[in-house]
């Protein structure tokens, strides 16, 4: 049935697949407190698109549909955003209180009251129940971005962040994280908004292609074939002819390679440094 209603996502993280059964391919996920389109109902699934358009079914009980007199979550008032890797929610202020959830690095929360105990901070998930997050995991007030905007010691910074992390095909957390996820989770922490795909993100008009000689720290290294341009992986360039990324080879988590090594030099593709024009 179509829908095309606006809602949000009460999961701190709700796998979407392509198709509307757990057995399906998971294509992408969408993180807590994000608002979407719910463009159809089935069976006790929504087909959601994001904001960075993505499509995918999720179940129906991890989306809160927005009436008409909502306002979307955290849209208004005070807000906290996640600075650490994971954040946990618990229902009092305390870490001896029932933890009601872990949110992800960079998960803006509403403040309803701007209320504080003890370190902790009063906040309300998206399906409204109330709970508390520890003030040192989280900026109030300062979203959408996390880091100084344009900096590219920021973009080195904050892939850093991730070293170790376990890959995850789909994946766009700290719980585990695929390539593009990565690129794309790097970047919105830093206040740039891309899409979700390496070969999208590659073919973003904001993107400039950049030579090998010239890539500056934060730049994207695109990977696959390189006599048909099909992109398969991406990488963030850090400097000194390194880049992190997630991947798979010799080790699935997210880590640093050296761009010079046989493996990427035959995959290699071409660069891309944001323009934003």
């Amino acid at each position: 049935m179509t829908l095309q209603r606006k809602g949000v996502i009460t999961a701190n993280i709700a796998n979407m697949y392509l198709d509307a059964n757990v057995k399906s391919e998971v294509v992408s996920q969408a993180i807590i407190g994000t608002t979407c389109v719910v463009k159809l109902n089935k069976e006790g699934w929504y087909n959601i698109q994001l904001p960075d358009t993505y499509l995918g079914w999720v179940p129906a009980e991890m989306v809160r549909l927005y009436t008409k007199q909502d306002q979307p979550y955290a849209s208004r008032g005070h807000v906290a955003t996640t600075t650490n890797l994971f954040a946990n929610i618990n229902k009092g202020p305390s870490v001896d209180s029932p933890l009601m959830t872990t949110v992800t690095i960079g998960v803006t929360l509403e403040v309803p009251d701007m209320v504080t105990q003890d370190g902790w901070l009063h906040v309300r998930l998206p399906d409204g129940q109330i709970g508390w997050v520890q003030q040192g995991d989280v900026i109030v007030d300062n979203a959408p971005y996390l880091f100084a905007r344009g900096k590219r010691s920021d973009f080195v910074a904050t892939a850093k962040k991730f070293l170790g992390l376990p890959y995850r095909w789909g994946g766009v957390s700290p719980f585990g994280i695929d390539c593009s996820g990565l690129a794309q989770l790097v970047y919105r922490l830093n206040g740039i908004i891309i899409l979700r795909d390496a070969g999208i993100q590659r073919g973003m008009k904001e993107f400039a292609l950049v030579p090998k000689a010239k890539m500056q720290p934060g730049d994207l290294i695109f990977f696959g074939n390189p006599a048909t341009k099909n992109i398969t992986h991406v990488g963030i360039y850090i400097g000194a002819g390194k880049l992190i990324h997630a991947t798979t080879h010799e080790h699935p988590v997210v880590q640093t390679s050296k761009l010079a090594d046989k493996h990427w030099t035959d995959l290699y593709v071409d660069s891309r440094q944001w323009t934003g024009k």
